[in-house]
């Protein structure tokens, strides 16, 4: 065969940079000989055919798409830049992780020497010890300081009553050793520091220190901690005192700075019963090790109970009455046996009425039930378990007397047979609301109040609402709404954050009112967030509360928590809770959460100053401007610090995202304040060309393209750290710290400084064929709908809404999509029910059916649409391949009792080749030809059956002529992948050849008469390219595709190297995620009418920048040559690519990563002819050609050659659009200023 010549220039372009990232320009071009004499008739718009292949005889194909880009040079040229800024700009997660294993081997012995030095120390410390007030959380009841002092002593003499000892006390006082490296003596000494904890009924020891022991010792968990003259003595009279006792003396020990310690007497009690936290929340449960650190921590604070009910729990909600495996019992044990460790109750319940398919049944089997549900608490009481509940909320109105009978019989049980249950927790259907609510009624709530046991059992109620704070007024009206006077255990749905995972709160505790009455309180459970390791700062403010509730000082509480959690990073994990406490809704008005007004507040003054400023157009207030960039960079230093020294790795990954967005957040509000300030420096300078006024603009608008990228960049950090069952479900959820005060700080100085500076805006919609249809018009048997629910939802593109029938179903009742046009469908969208996951509202059995004529209707292959079970998941997505559809329908096949409702209903289709069925007598012909000849109609048609493709001629199977470079062939509805082709002429010549196309630009020969598999192609034809006309008849034409899959997307990322991803080709919020850090994804557009875009919007991933390389086919409609270029990098989450000449198509384009991954979220094309002026980035790149940049840090002359490389590949290649143009321009004219 004789080849086009084709000459291949390869320019290695540069790394370049553009705003804050680096890009890398590329170009290849090919430039193929051309047959002047070639000449199109084609009647059909959308084929637009150029024909390049020679007249050959041999059949070879020469793919000029596989001209590889020489990447090892490229990657050898652009890495020493890459490597110096990545080195400058980031550190991999993997580096981090040995630094910080670093840091905490030089913490540990730097911990190790400081608890040598504890004993070591001696010379005048004493005085000082006398003077030192320790930090305590909770605060003690009462503290009496004396002005004496004595020295510990390593080795301790430990003495502990017969009737309060037993291992586990013993453990949790070796834990309170170790924190200053204490030791228990194994031979009394009469020098040794003597530790005694005594109990009360011992009158003797009591009677000596009666001065000091002056508390009530039936309080609750009441002690008497007594340091004095070389003794730590600890008076109580339970177990659970002596662990109270011993938590005080840790933090004692842990505030102590040395081995002299102040003489102090502490008596203490508890006012509430219960105190600790509860596993209520909808979502994924906690995992083991996440509930035994959160016992650990809290037991610092006096924790005594966790109370495990998390709702997706199977054996705690649904398998209520079967025990528990063997492997998950082990579990609870070991949990167990830590939380005894601690001080702490595991309280396991259950809730035998939330699952649906399995609820006790105590009105007809009260016996039978009763006895699997003392064999469920048999098996955790044998566990260790000593506290228990039951749970009957959410879930309506149940029988009261029952209940009663059950709840006596519980706890009747837990006093039998030797067993020691120390108390049981019930939360009833009526839990929230002082009145009658939508849970139930205050009479409802008596009955319940005065008929369940009024010993050892404590009732749960959230207050005046399900999200209400702990008052007087709520606590109050509990106890005084029956005779029976109990006191409530409050369910705090506090810092709880399963209705909007946007959101961790990590403030104090200020929704904990000290006026309450504790005779009115049994206890407060915090419901916390799914990331158990944060909760802790909220763990810790309730037990500190319910301990002391007028001693509770929540900021001072908050203020030391942060040292107890994580005591290598405490102060920058402070500093960034300070901005993350919000409970406001995503909508910034309402409150999901209990209403609290914490976030910021130590600079709010400062915010909302500087706020009407920006807003107002006003100069900024100094002072208040210096508090609040100091605030923001040492809010930038605690995201770097945390994630450097925090030795929590779990931690880090709980708040890392939000970290992240704060960490961006802080960064645009001091370079977007910057950019005000120029912007007002040089407003206040009235000459137009005045060059310090030039100059001051463009460094306003140099800084507020780096304040809009990193306010924007803030706001889509997206929570991909959510496990499955996270609800809810079904939606993207942003983190948003710093959303009650700094966010709106950010916009209004992103409004402010948008104003004089043109932000990046992505199109509404992309550009696409001509031809693909994605709706039709809904019609339906129902014609009444509940709440205005109306078919206008039904098909409006957003999945949240739906039409929603307003009587239940019937037989024959149906959802129909029409269509003006025959269109073949390749998938369908069907969104049923109310809700994602919640199909009740929908048929029992449907199927979809299709007509082609409107009157007669065929079943859709696999098309039955039944209701889905809950939890399944029903926004259906159905491949199906169906021809020349004019109406398709989901229909009713039984009557139902539920009123039926649809979220969305569409199609992804397109236009059926139009064709005379009048000229076949074969009415099974259901596609007409392309071709370029008068009445191609008369040419034939094709039966499409399946994957196959047969040739009919039509009733007068007529010669078929065809003149030089006449065509006739098979448009495919997209890309797909040949199987099998067989072809036969009845008169054979060399100068018929068969073709194929991915896009009209480019055709390839298929070889022989049967061609095999591995060829992609949408368009199929046979060609005349000889001189003289050829006459002939086909007998024979068939074409088999591998499969009916969309090949305009293929990667590499995919068993089989190839992929549908329509998603990236219409308007779909679904993002691309790779499997494997190094592949590739490439889009081929598949016919020269959907090419003719000239603009790319490639958004990537925020927090995953790939910076993968991208490279485009090009084909001029001019000049008829084809090339091939790089555009650039993806290295900001926008990324925009144009082509400058209005001649030139975008036939593909392909990103290539490396080592990272990707996501992408959005593909948008457009169509933008609009002019690029780039005098003044010529002008600069003149200007700078000699420039010294002496005064240029590292990452700054980096950052400058990245700038001009760039600059120069955009001009050397006409590509870049004008934002591009002007952010390089602005990036080198400032760097030039600041380098000279």
């Amino acid at each position: 065969m004789k080849k086009n010549k084709k000459s291949i220039i390869l320019t290695i372009g540069s790394i370049i940079f553009a705003g804050a990232f680096p890009l890398i320009a590329l170009s290849c071009g090919t430039t193929a000989s051309k047959d002047n004499n070639a000449g199109n008739k084609d009647n059909n718009a959308n084929n637009d055919v150029d024909n390049k292949d020679n007249n050959s005889n041999t059949n070879v194909e020469t793919d000029i798409r596989k001209t590889p880009f020489d990447f090892a040079s490229l990657e050898k040229s652009m890495s020493e830049k890459l490597t110096a800024l990545k080195m400058l700009d980031e550190k991999n997660e993997k580096e981090k992780a040995a630094a910080r294993k670093v840091l905490a081997d030089k913490k540990e012995a730097e911990q190790k020497a400081l608890l040598a030095e504890f004993f070591t120390q001696k010379d005048g410390l004493l005085e000082e010890a006398m003077k030192r007030e320790y930090t305590i959380n909770p605060k003690p009841q009462a503290i009496k300081y004396e002005d004496k002092a004595f020295y510990l002593t390593k080795n301790v003499d430990v003495t502990i009553s017969e009737k309060i000892k037993d291992k586990y006390l013993e453990n949790y006082l070796g834990e309170t050793f170790k924190t200053r490296g204490l030791v228990k003596s194994t031979t009394a000494n009469e020098k040794n520091t003597k530790l005694i904890i005594v109990d009360t009924e011992n009158k003797t020891e009591l009677e000596k220190y009666k001065a000091d022991a002056t508390v009530d010792f039936t309080k609750i968990d009441a002690y008497s901690l007594i340091i004095k003259e070389g003794k730590i003595v600890l008076f109580t009279k339970t177990k659970e005192g002596a662990f109270a006792g011993l938590s005080t003396l840790q933090w004692i020990l842990e505030d102590s700075k040395n081995a002299a310690v102040r003489q102090v007497v502490i008596n203490d009690y508890a006012d509430t019963k219960i105190r600790g936290f509860i596993e209520g929340f909808y979502g994924v449960p906690w995992t083991w090790e996440g509930r035994q650190s959160l016992m650990k921590m809290s037991s610092k604070y006096k924790t005594n109970s966790y109370i495990f009910a998390p709702k997706d729990d199977p054996y705690h909600a649904g398998k209520w009455d079967e025990k528990y495996p063997e492997d998950q019992l082990n579990d609870i044990k070991q949990t167990v046996e830590v939380g005894h460790n601690n001080g702490v109750e595991f309280t396991w319940t259950m809730h035998p009425w939330i699952g649906k398919d399995n609820v006790i049944d105590l009105r007809n089997k009260f016996d039978e039930e009763m006895v699997k549900v003392k064999a469920k608490y048999q098996q955790l009481y044998d566990a260790g378990i000593r506290q228990f509940g039951v749970q009957a909320d959410d879930v309506g109105n149940q029988p009261v007397e029952l209940i009663a009978k059950m709840m006596h019989q519980l706890v009747k049980w837990g006093k039998e047979d030797g067993r020691k249950v120390k108390l049981w927790t019930f939360c009833q259907p009526k839990y929230e609301g002082t009145g009658n609510t939508w849970s139930g009624s205050a009479e409802s709530l008596k009955e319940y109040q005065e008929k369940l046991p009024t010993e050892d059992l404590y009732m749960c109620f959230t207050g005046t609402s399900v999200l209400a704070p702990v008052t007087k007024h709520s606590t109050d009206w509990f106890k005084n709404n029956s005779s029976a006077k109990r006191q409530v255990m409050f369910w705090l749905n506090w810092p709880v954050n399963d209705p909007d995972y946007t959101a961790i709160n990590l403030g104090p505790g200020t929704m904990l009112e000290g006026d309450v009455d504790p005779s009115s309180l049994g206890g407060v459970v915090t419901n916390p967030m799914q990331e158990f390791e944060i909760t802790k700062v909220a763990v810790s403010a309730i037990s500190a509360y319910t301990w002391n509730i007028k001693g509770f000082d929540a900021w001072k509480v908050w203020e030391n928590s942060f040292k107890k959690i994580e005591p290598n990073a405490a102060e920058a994990f402070k500093q960034l809770s300070r901005h993350i406490t919000s409970t406001k809704h995503p909508d910034g008005k309402s409150y999901w959460g209990v209403n609290i007004n914490d976030e910021s507040k130590h600079i709010r003054t400062e915010i909302e100053t500087i706020k009407n400023n920006v807003s107002s157009s006003t100069n900024l207030d100094q002072t208040a401007l210096k508090k609040l960039l100091d605030d923001m960079k040492k809010t930038q230093d605690a995201y770097e610090e945390f994630m450097n020294s925090s030795q929590n790795e779990r931690l880090i990954s709980e708040l890392k995202l939000f970290g992240k967005s704060l960490n961006y957040l802080a960064k645009s509000i001091e370079l977007g304040l910057e950019a005000y300030k120029s912007y007002k420096k040089a407003e206040a300078v009235s000459d137009p060309n005045n060059e310090l006024k030039i100059l001051t603009n463009l460094q306003a608008q140099y800084y507020a393209t780096q304040a809009i990228e990193l306010f924007d960049l803030s706001q889509h950090i997206e929570r991909f750290d959510l496990l499955p069952g996270s609800k809810p479900v079904g939606q993207r959820k942003y983190v948003k710290p710093g959303r009650d005060y700094l966010i709106p700080l950010g916009q209004a100085i992103k409004d402010a400084v948008s104003k004089f500076l043109t932000a990046t805006k992505l199109p509404d919609k992309s550009f696409v064929e001509e031809g693909i249809i994605t709706g039709g018009t809904l019609t339906s048997s129902f014609d009444s709908f509940h709440e205005n629910k109306n078919l206008t939802f039904g098909n409006d593109g957003n999945p949240k809404s739906s039409t929603w029938a307003n009587r239940s179903g019937k037989a024959e009742d149906f959802y129909q999509l029409t269509f003006e046009q025959p269109i073949n469908i390749f998938k369908v969208n069907l969104f049923t029910g109310n809700a994602i996951n919640e199909d009740g509202d929908w048929f029992t059995d449907a199927k979809l059916v299709y007509s082609s004529d409107g009157k007669t209707w065929q079943d859709v292959p696999n098309g039955q649409v039944n209701r889905l079970e809950k939890g399944k998941d029903n926004n259906r997505i159905l491949n199906i391949n169906i021809n020349n559809v004019k109406a398709l329908k989901a229909v009713a096949l039984k009557n139902d009792n539920n009123w039926i409702a649809l979220r969305e209903f569409s199609v992804y289709g397109m236009l059926a080749t139009k064709f005379d069925n009048s000229l076949f007598a074969n009415k099974e012909v259901n596609q007409g030809v392309i071709s370029n000849i008068e009445n191609k109609d008369k040419v034939g048609g094709f039966i499409k059956k399946g994957n196959v493709f047969t040739y009919t001629p039509t009733k007068a199977n007529e010669d078929i002529t065809l003149n030089k470079n006449d065509y006739f062939g098979l448009k495919l509805d997209y890309i797909s992948k040949i199987k099998g082709l067989t072809y036969k002429f009845n008169t054979p010549s060399k100068d018929l050849k068969v073709q194929y196309s991915h896009d009209q630009a480019v055709w390839f020969n298929l070889p022989g008469s049967t061609a095999t598999s591995d060829k992609f192609a949408r368009y199929v034809r046979v060609i005349n390219q000889g001189e003289t006309p050829l006459k002939f008849k086909v007998e024979k034409f068939e074409l088999e595709l591998v499969d009916q899959n969309n090949y305009s997307i293929t990667s590499s990322d995919n068993k089989n190297d190839e992929a549908s991803f329509s998603k990236l080709t219409v308007n779909a919020p679904t993002p691309f995620v790779s499997h494997n850090k190094t592949g590739w994804i490439q889009y081929r557009s598949s016919s020269l009418k959907e090419a003719e875009y000239n603009k790319l919007y490639l958004v990537q991933e925020p927090i995953q920048i790939s910076n993968a390389i991208v490279t485009a086919e090009v084909y001029n409609k001019e000049t008829k040559e084809y090339k091939e270029v790089l555009l650039g990098t993806l290295n900001k989450a926008i990324n925009i690519f144009k082509l400058q000449n209005p001649n030139e198509y975008l036939l593909s384009w392909k990103v290539t990563y490396k080592d990272t991954g990707l996501t992408l979220l959005e593909v948008i094309k457009e169509k933008n002819n609009d002019p690029v002026k780039t005098d003044k980035l010529k002008a600069m790149l003149e200007e700078i050609k000699t420039l010294n940049l002496k005064n240029l840090s590292e990452e700054e002359k980096i950052k400058f050659e990245l700038a001009k490389e760039r600059a120069s590949q955009l001009l050397k290649n006409d590509i870049g659009d004008q934002s591009e143009i002007d952010s390089v321009y602005r990036e080198l004219k400032i760097l030039s200023i600041k380098g000279k």
